[in-house]
């Protein structure tokens, strides 16, 4: 780039327009070397620039203009796009403070209602084993009662015996011996007693009952939860073209199952070759999507996100930060009815198995994944 000097008010100072002087050769810079992108006069062009694409000031001006209107338009285009996209923000996060303004006050209202379930449950709790205690309390003043009157009868037997015992008359002791050797009418004693270790029983029963409904509360609280997300329902169908050789897929791509043989099925770049995987037709870039898949009676199955850049060939190791576990980590693993739930820092996604069905829940930003 040539370095330029002072203004220089040639022949053209009627058109108010302003020339520079080429600091090597003192001439007005006319031209512009559109290969070196520097300014250049007349003796340039016949030495350094014989051989270059050179154009007049005028129309290289032109062109850098139109080049800055359209850079100007689009750092505009940029300006609205990030306004509203500030504005998107702010009302994400405006409505973000009023859901979770309103799921405290849920949680409240729910944390309350346990609350006093389990209050109401204490209070029938302890008047239960209060009622029991007085039970015993009555039973054992009976069998006291009971026990005293046949003491008393006992003692006055005692007494009784001792006097004839004292007697010297062989013929009153005689007569006196068949009634006095009887022993009283009492009770048998021996397997009378008053448990008072019943209470263990009760308090096992009354935990259970609350148990209960804290498992309805929380059937309750599914159920709505299960609405919330119905609002973000997708409909995910199979990919065949990434369905491994071992596995069938139905007609409408809604069903699979596994293969006792192998398919000979085209070894496309998207498909799987050993890993026994599937993936859905549908991508995710960001958002929150729900849906749900019908796991069956099967006693192992994978379920997840995966990165639409996953390893398609070979072995997938299902280890943190590989693959097919990368949205969710090795808790993105269903087995049996196990409730299987994953989180990272870019993304979240949870599942919980409810009989046959795992209703999967995923809340995604800006990453790309598929089902």
């Amino acid at each position: 780039m040539l370095k330029l000097l002072k203004p220089y008010k040639g022949h053209k100072r009627r058109t108010k327009t302003l020339c520079h002087l080429c600091r090597h050769h003192k001439q007005p810079l006319t031209k512009f070397c559109s290969t070196d992108q520097a300014p250049v006069c007349g003796k340039c062009m016949e030495k350094g620039h014989k051989h270059h694409q050179t154009v007049c000031m005028e129309r290289e001006q032109k062109r850098v203009k139109t080049c800055l209107r359209d850079t100007k338009s689009s750092i505009k285009q940029m300006i609205c796009g990030r306004l509203r996209k500030k504005e998107e923000i702010k009302q994400s996060a405006d409505l973000s403070k009023k859901i979770t303004e309103r799921e405290i006050q849920s949680s409240a209202q729910v944390c309350s209602k346990m609350i006093a379930a389990i209050e109401r449950h204490q209070a029938d709790l302890v008047e239960e084993l209060e009622e029991k205690q007085q039970e015993v309390e009555r039973r054992a003043e009976e069998l006291i009662g009971e026990l005293t009157t046949e003491i008393g009868t006992l003692q006055a037997r005692a007494k009784e015996l001792h006097r004839l015992l004292r007697y010297q008359n062989p013929l009153y002791l005689l007569q006196s011996f068949p009634s006095a050797s009887r022993l009283p009418t009492t009770r048998e004693w021996s397997e009378v007693a008053v448990h008072s270790d019943n209470c263990m029983e009760t308090v096992t029963r009354a935990v259970s009952q609350l148990m209960n409904v804290c498992q309805e509360l929380v059937k309750k609280l599914s159920a709505e939860e299960a609405e919330k997300m119905n609002q973000y329902a997708v409909d995910v169908t199979l990919d065949p073209e990434t369905a491994s050789g071992w596995l069938i897929l139905s007609p409408d791509n809604k069903k699979v199952c596994v293969s006792s043989q192998m398919k000979n099925t085209p070894d496309n770049p998207q498909r799987f070759n050993s890993c026994v995987c599937v993936l859905g037709k549908q991508s995710f870039t960001s958002g929150r999507r729900y849906w749900v898949v019908q796991v069956g009676d099967k006693s192992e199955w994978d379920l997840g996100l995966a990165r639409e850049s996953i390893n398609r060939k070979g072995a997938i190791t299902g280890s943190p930060g590989a693959e097919i576990q990368e949205e969710m980590g090795d808790e993105g693993r269903g087995r049996g009815k196990d409730k299987v739930e994953g989180n990272r820092e870019q993304g979240s996604w949870d599942a919980l198995t409810l009989l046959n069905d795992a209703g999967v829940f995923m809340s995604l930003q800006g990453r790309r994944g598929k089902a």
